[in-house]
């Protein structure tokens, strides 16, 4: 009876251990999930502004231990565009051992475009290495500095004619109009040899693709002269020589939806030397946006192509119901092209790079209502 009542007492405390180990397993469960720290976020400097990239900055915080760096995951929202309209988060911050926050900056983008205020929203995501408390979001607020909407200077990715390009975009940007380069693909664009880039190479890099630009950024629409301004003829059937100069319909179309666009929102549509074409090509309502206009191009011969009778610049107004077409300098003074600029309506042309400082002084004249 004796041993038999001390392996009870022994079956006994084995029970009691394993009842107080699983106890413990349970208490150092629930002491685990509580000892998570609690992250939370708030604008340290809610005030960012383009003007000199002005940063904002937001602190994300954590409680508990520190012995050990904690990485915190962040989305972003809110109507300002990051790579866009600011640069700095990556999506994650470390905050390192020893310390309880780590700060997310917001580095405005200093662009040209008229916006107004707008907001970047930073909303910590989920994680099974913290917990979440109450303030899970803050916002940077970014100040814009731009009263101006600038132009958009369209170029052919091949073959535009570089003063035709450079001399409008020095007279807008000298009367306080920025600019942006457009073309049909965000490539390095090739200008003609010896068409004004002097000994440098002329080269230039679009600042946008067709595609991706909205009319209502711009305050005017402006088509580069160069053979490769054939590319954007939407509605012509021919096929040309060079490859290059066809273009694909896509882009075409989207030249097309742009002159449409700045046309419906009462805004000036220009083209220069063979940029004109573009414009008399072109579709509004069914109708080349040059009908019925007195337009002014260049007196040269168009780039080869399938078309016969399609031999100059001229008949691609023609054939688009231009009322009159002045080229070869005729009009204005006939012994000069410096003063062949055409305003009719919104419709804006240009002889050729001699008329280029008129037409970039009168487009800047016009956008700005002088």
């Amino acid at each position: 009876m004796p041993r038999f009542m001390n392996r009870l007492r022994t079956f006994g405390t084995l029970a009691t251990c394993c009842l107080l180990a699983a106890a413990a397993l349970v208490t150092s469960g629930t002491l685990f999930a509580q000892s998570l720290p609690t992250v939370t976020i708030a604008a340290a400097d809610a005030a960012a502004a383009e003007r000199n990239r002005d940063p904002g900055t937001l602190r994300i915080t954590r409680t508990g231990a520190t012995t050990a760096a904690l990485t915190v995951r962040y989305t972003g929202s809110g109507t300002a565009m990051i790579g866009t309209d600011y640069d700095g988060p990556t999506g994650s911050v470390v905050i390192p051992i020893g310390q309880t926050s780590a700060t997310v900056t917001i580095r405005p983008i200093d662009d040209v475009y008229v916006e107004g205020n707008e907001t970047a929203i930073v909303t910590l995501a989920t994680n099974a290495a913290y917990t979440l408390g109450s303030a899970k979001a803050a916002t940077v607020t970014i100040a814009d500095n731009d009263t101006q909407r600038p132009a958009l200077i369209v170029i052919p990715n091949n073959d535009f004619y570089y003063t035709e390009y450079g001399t409008p975009r020095r007279e807008l940007e000298a009367a306080g109009i920025p600019v942006i380069v457009g073309a049909g693909r965000r490539q390095m664009s090739m200008p003609h040899p010896n068409s004004g880039q002097g000994s440098a190479s002329g080269q230039v890099m679009p600042d946008i693709d067709l595609a991706s630009a909205r009319s209502a950024d711009y305050s005017t629409i402006v088509f580069v002269g160069g053979w490769g301004a054939s590319q954007y003829q939407f509605a012509f059937t021919g096929t040309y020589t060079n490859p290059a100069y066809n273009a694909t319909p896509a882009i075409r179309t989207q030249a097309n939806r742009l002159i449409n666009e700045f046309l419906a929102q009462n805004k000036y549509v220009g083209g220069i030397c063979l940029g004109v074409s573009d414009l008399a090509w072109a579709r509004v309502g069914g109708v080349s946006p040059v009908r019925g206009r007195r337009v002014t191009t260049a007196a040269f011969s168009s780039p080869t192509n399938n078309v016969a009778a399609s031999l100059t610049y001229r008949w691609h107004m023609e054939q688009n119901g231009a009322a009159a077409v002045f080229d070869g300098g005729a009009y204005g003074n006939p012994s000069t092209y410096t003063d062949d600029v055409i305003v009719d309506g919104r419709i804006i042309t240009a002889g050729n790079y001699d008329s280029a400082a008129l037409f970039g002084r009168t487009l800047a004249s016009r956008v700005l209502g002088r």
